[in-house]
């Protein structure tokens, strides 16, 4: 569902959300989820939302055929490094003999721009579009119907 129309439901304005820090990452993390839906929809694709019993927690896990990516959604710049290290530490509980590595991990934000970090993960403002390495863009990576993660909820 486009978020927007939850806003003007609510009649909020720019000024509104802008004071509300916490309504408006929950609006935004909406906006990054229909977009990510929107993206991989065509590929045949679907999504995810993963938490588990060490408190783990990844926003958006985007599965085509063949292939996975795995994103954290921070309205703000200063999320970055946390939601780069919660998609760091999730990469490594992942089997990736039985679904590969994910062709991306990303955290997608609202402000800055896109780049790749040291580590691999991608910053962007929109995750779909973020070139690879080879300057081709990716596209959203593989995940087994096989897996056995708690929780994960397909959204």
């Amino acid at each position: 569902m486009d978020p927007s129309l939850a806003v003007a439901a609510v009649g909020a304005s720019a000024g509104s959300l802008l004071r509300d820090l916490n309504a408006f990452g929950y609006l935004f993390e909406s906006l990054a989820i229909r977009d990510c839906r929107t993206y991989c929809d065509p590929l045949d694709g679907v999504i995810y939302h993963y938490r588990d019993s060490d408190g783990l927690e990844v926003d958006v896990i985007c599965e085509t055929p063949g292939a996975w990516g795995a994103f954290e959604v921070k309205p703000g710049i200063d999320g970055l490094e946390q939601g780069a290290a919660s998609l760091l530490k999730f990469a490594e509980k992942v089997d990736t003999s039985r679904i590969g590595e994910p062709g991306v991990l990303g955290v997608i934000t609202a402000t800055g721009y896109g780049y790749t970090r040291p580590d691999g993960v991608v910053a962007s403002q929109s995750a779909p579009s973020v070139p690879n390495s080879e300057g081709r863009e990716l596209t959203f990576p593989s995940w087994s119907a096989n897996h056995s993660y708690p929780q994960i909820v397909r959204m």
